[in-house]
């Protein structure tokens, strides 16, 4: 997972790391299953899921108070074992994108 601020200049990498996520084999077989291993049960105001050839784009709007957070999840089904994230999240008059690659590694987790 890879994040860029774009409050610092030329978009300079804020962070990378290496995480785990573990699917079932039937959230494997589809880009349902794929996006329930991601967002799990969302209870934000707005929840739209657009599932499309090769991959789905989840937008998500959750408010607490004055506090407004929106999410843009484009997902690409890169082959039967690799996907992509390009996730858009804007909150406070910032926007910050976080690019992930995931790749089957193993049948159990």
């Amino acid at each position: 997972m890879t994040t860029f601020d774009p409050r610092v200049e030329d978009d300079a990498l804020a962070s990378s790391e290496t995480k785990t996520l573990c699917l079932t084999p039937a959230q494997a077989q589809s880009p349902k299953g794929v996006v329930q291993a991601l967002w799990g049960e969302l209870t934000c105001d707005d929840v739209e899921i657009d599932y499309r050839e090769g991959g789905a784009q989840v937008s998500v709007v959750c408010s607490e108070g004055e506090s407004v957070l929106r999410f843009v999840d484009t997902l690409t089904f890169d082959s039967p074992t690799a996907f992509s994230s390009s996730l858009k999240s804007h909150s406070h008059g910032y926007t910050a994108q976080t690019l992930s690659e995931y790749r089957w590694l193993a049948s159990d987790c």
